[in-house]
């Protein structure tokens, strides 16, 4: 099942995408998407913090 991170405490919530372009990333193991979650977590300064939720939760809407 693939992932994507998504980010709280920013107004709307945005989906992390690839650097430069307007491409969504996707994770396609769930440890893949923690570790970077995890590594965003570690550098961001101010209330924004990233979740793993499956890319079919927003199909699911």
């Amino acid at each position: 099942m693939p992932y994507k991170l998504i980010s709280h405490g920013t107004k709307p919530p945005k989906e992390l995408h690839h650097s430069g372009t307007d491409t969504l990333k996707i994770f396609h193991t769930f440890g893949d998407a923690i570790v970077m979650k995890d590594e965003l977590n570690a550098i961001t300064v101010d209330n924004v913090h990233w979740e793993v939720i499956p890319l079919s939760v927003e199909k699911e809407k």
